[in-house]
């Protein structure tokens, strides 16, 4: 199971490179999106198929 990544990481990353800081959010929103989505898939009861 993938963890998200903890925002203090994010504020960690030097300011001077925007580059960086906007290919790793379009790398990482994805994930924690994607992560969102199976916890609440899995906590909704599932429907019998």
């Amino acid at each position: 199971m993938l963890m998200p990544m903890p925002l203090p990481i994010m504020s960690l990353m030097p300011l001077s490179s925007p580059s960086r800081v906007i290919s790793f959010y379009l790398i990482s929103h994805p994930i924690l999106k994607l992560n969102h989505l199976i916890l609440l898939l899995f906590e909704l009861p599932m429907p019998a198929v």
